[in-house]
């Protein structure tokens, strides 16, 4: 402690330093931050100001193109309706002409025809219309000219034969219209007044019959002269149009030209009559000629516009939208000055500038405010760390403890089981492998036992883990009791223990201390509310004899386990070559079990169900037979017990079932004399999922009756979960389905299920029926279990027959069917079809061969 003040004492400068250094950093950075946010936002403003020019811009040409567009579709229509507009033009002046002479008639009905006519003709020859170039004229429907203002000396005289330069009757066809319609239009080509003779013009013309004079009132006038008022009435509306949408704010300039570049109608007045000779653009100059010429479509442009004609104007730097018109040779040409926008904008740009410099001097005010509260904390937190570090020695002597204790604690995990506390695997090879070498030097044996707790996944499932996990927990306090200080015991995994016995002299000497150790499972175990009793198999393997290393003594010492648990349970079994090649059997067994049905190795027999009366085959029971390319001929249970325990139970058996129903029915197809078909069924098969299910769609699939098929099952099937394997056999007995009791008379509670189960056959056990000959015993169960049967209404099959006593002996009993190798040996389907029908006849013999 006195060296850390020392040490602090000569560093004060350095703690000066820590308690200035992050003010002098704030502060730089504070500094580089106003400058960097300074330039970012300069360069924002800037920015933001050519997005609003150009935004404003963007709006106000729109703006005007939409009064462009507005104002090429209303000189569309006027250039694409002159005809029509001049068809109803005459046809109103005839009418009107038509009116006028109708009432004159109609009021002077009393005057003669001659006077009227007259008056008529004097009210209608001065009109004039179409800027003074129309006129009626008046023609009998004989083709006689009645009045004809502009060539007053064809009157009276007959005009039906008058004809135009292409040849045309064109009075003569005019009249014919009108006499078929009463009224009608006519087109013709004529020469115009003041133009060559020979050059003829389009003329539409229009005209009525006057019925009370046999008259036609007509007029007409040439689609040119009346093209140029539509002109005219085009450009008086778009002088109109612009002044009244040209507004104030936007103040664009409006210009229509003609083909020669001169201004025939405009927003301002002074550029009227003026002709276009200049346009200067930022990189060239053109003259109207050259521009039109380049310029086939709308463009938007910058720069000024030059017009000559008396007085020279000059429209500035400007805006410049651009419009050829497909019509008459027009454009349409619009300026908006530049300074507009920057007048518009002028007020906007100073909005800008002015938020600009309020947003720079609020992050000067924030950078100034932070750089203070950052001093003081400097100073405070300087102060809070000279204190600090003056305990920061006391508790680093404090966690190096700590660490120490802690590393000490993982290093006694990792060599521990984290449930039982017991060593752990890798302790236990550790140990193993220490007292190997040891055993070496002093040539004694070292014993490796192999402890499994039988049934322990069924307590688990039927109580719950924590029972499981108290159980283990219980039993390695026991083990750790019962063994000498010099021995270990480790748990493997799950319910796996392993021991480590050293010092052993003899396998006498190994066998009481492994007896000692199953006192362990003689007990029962208080857990919880339950008292819970376990058995246990033993697997025990020596050094030297049996491996020179831990993993190989533990290895071997697991298929001793194995041995155990399939043959000796509840006891220990010591490993030696005979079961190793064994276990190395049924591995290998394993291994070629799961591709037995694939690679079709897998056949079934059927060995004849005789009924002892009439001598006939009432019936057979499907075997299952399996020959495998490296194995040979598999023993059936060797095979089923590896199945079963691999999990493929289900599938070997529904495979069997389904061959032997489609083999059957081919050769005894159903009917009254059909045979019936017995199918061992294994115990973990008939709790499959959809076992039920998956049997009825078999014989659904195959055709085979239902009544015909009966499932032979053992008492285990029934010990397992009696519950649940009661309500399965129910279902399918329901269905007519059989259920045979296999091997009756071996079990404890055979006799028990009879009452509780819907069993029609029994099959008495092969053993009995060897031993009725000579056993009393046997024979008397054999007598109850007739009359039982009888009593039951139930089939009883006698298995094992091989000799004609046994056959006689059975046949006393009434409806006794028999099966045994005295009928046949089990028989492939081609033999047993050569079988059917066949009666046996009875021999003292057993030999007997097909």
């Amino acid at each position: 402690m006195d060296n850390l003040t020392v040490l602090l004492n000569k560093d004060k400068r350095l703690l000066r330093f820590i308690q200035l250094a992050p003010f002098a950093v704030i502060a730089l950075v504070s500094l580089s931050l106003i400058v960097y946010i300074y330039q970012i936002e300069r360069n924002k403003f800037n920015a933001n100001v050519e997005a609003l020019r150009s935004s404003f811009i963007d709006v106000e040409e729109s703006m005007v193109e939409q009064k462009i567009n507005y104002i090429q579709k209303q000189i569309e229509y006027n250039h694409n309706n002159v005809s029509t507009e001049l068809r109803d033009a005459v046809k109103a002046r005839v009418e009107d002409a038509y009116q006028i002479a109708s009432q004159i008639y109609k009021a002077h009905t009393d005057e003669p025809e001659d006077v009227l006519k007259q008056h008529i003709i004097d009210i209608l020859r001065p009109f004039r219309f179409f800027d003074n170039r129309g006129y009626y004229f008046i023609f009998t429907m004989d083709g006689t000219s009645v009045m004809h203002p502009l060539v007053p000396n064809i009157e009276g005289t007959n005009q039906i034969g008058a004809i135009d330069l292409k040849g045309t009757p064109i009075l003569k066809e005019h009249i014919a219209l009108v006499k078929e319609h009463g009224a009608s239009f006519y087109h013709w080509w004529y020469p115009m007044p003041g133009k060559p003779l020979n050059v003829q013009f389009e003329k539409i013309g229009y005209a009525k019959e006057f019925k009370p004079f046999n008259w036609m009132i007509g007029t007409g006038e040439y689609v040119k002269n009346y093209e140029q008022i539509m002109k005219t009435s085009t450009i008086k509306w778009f002088s109109q149009f612009v002044h009244n949408v040209n507004s104030v704010k936007s103040n664009p300039t409006y210009l229509l030209m003609d083909n020669s570049g001169q201004v025939i109608a405009a927003t301002d007045v002074n550029f009227l009559s003026k002709e276009l000779f200049n346009i200067e653009l930022p990189h060239q100059s053109l003259n109207w000629s050259n521009f039109k010429h380049q310029t086939s479509s709308t463009v938007k442009l910058e720069g000024l516009l030059s017009f000559e004609g008396g007085k020279t104007l000059t429209i500035g730097q400007s805006h410049i939208i651009y419009r050829p018109l497909p019509y008459w040779g027009w454009s349409i040409i619009t300026t908006i000055p530049n300074a507009y926008f920057e007048n518009l904008l002028k007020n906007r740009f100073e909005q800008l500038k002015s938020q600009q410099s309020d947003d720079l001097l609020n992050l000067v005010y924030f950078s100034v405010l932070f750089s203070i509260i950052v001093l003081s904390v400097s100073l405070y937190i300087g102060r809070l760390v000279q204190k600090r570090i003056i305990r920061l020695q006391a508790n680093i002597h404090a966690h190096i403890n700590e660490l120490e204790e802690a590393k000490n604690q993982m290093q006694y995990m990792a060599m521990r089981d984290e449930l039982t506390t017991l060593p752990n695997r890798a302790t236990l090879v550790k140990r193993v492998d220490s007292e190997i070498a040891q055993a070496k030097k002093t040539g004694d044996m070292v014993v490796i036992v192999f402890v499994d707790l039988d049934d322990f996944k069924k307590i688990n499932d039927k109580y719950g883990h924590s029972i499981g996990d108290q159980l283990l927990v219980k039993v390695a306090a026991e083990f750790e009791q019962r063994i000498e200080p010099t021995d270990l015991v480790a748990r493997f995994g799950g319910d796996e223990f392993v021991f480590c016995l050293s010092n052993l002299h003899s396998f006498e000497e190994a066998r009481a201390r492994i007896h000692n150790i199953k006192g362990v499972f003689e007990q029962h175990y208080q857990l919880e509310s339950l008292r819970v009793k376990t058995g246990f198999s033993l697997g025990a393997c020596a050094f030297p004899n049996d491996g020179l290393d831990a993993e190989s003594l533990i290895k071997n010492a697991d298929i001793a386990l194995y041995r155990a648990k399939n043959h000796n349970r509840g006891d220990v079994v010591f490993y030696d070559e005979n079961i190793n090649n064994e276990i190395q059997y049924l591995i290998s067994v394993e291994e070629h079990i799961h591709t037995a049905i694939i690679n079709e190795e897998l056949s079934v027999v059927y060995q004849p169900q005789v009924e002892l009366e009439s001598l006939n085959v009432v019936g057979v029971e499907a075997l299952v037979r399996w020959k495998n390319s490296h194995l040979g001929f598999v023993p059936p249970d060797v095979f089923i017990s590896v199945a079963e325990d691999a999990g493929i139970i289900d599938n070997i058996g529904m495979f069997v079932f389904r061959r032997a129903c489609k083999e059957i029915v081919s050769i005894s197809p159903n009917g009254n004399d059909a045979v019936q078909l017995s199918v061992n069924i294994s115990p973990k098969q008939i709790l499959a999922d959809r076992f039920v299910e998956n049997l009825l769609s078999i014989m659904d699939e195959v055709g085979i009756d239902y009544h015909r098929v009966q499932l032979e099952i053992t008492e285990g099937v029934l010990i397992k979960d009696f519950e649940s394997v009661s309500d399965i056999l129910n279902d399918l007995r329901n269905k007519q389905i059989g259920i045979s009791l296999d091997d009756f008379g071996k079990g404890y509670s055979s006799l028990s299920y009879l009452n509780q189960l819907p069993i029609n056959e029994i099959k008495i056990d092969k053993s009995f029926v060897h031993q009725m000959m000579d056993n009393a015993t046997s024979r008397t169960l054999i007598n109850s279990i007739f009359a039982m049967a009888k009593v039951s209404d139930l089939i009883v099959v006698a298995e094992g027959v091989e000799t004609y006593e046994q056959m006689y002996e059975l046949k006393q009993y009434q409806n006794c069917v028999a099966q045994g190798y005295y009928f046949d040996k089990p028989l492939t389907i081609d033999q047993l079809m050569v079988r059917l029908g066949q009666r046996y006849t009875l021999r003292q013999q057993s030999d007997y061969s097909i």
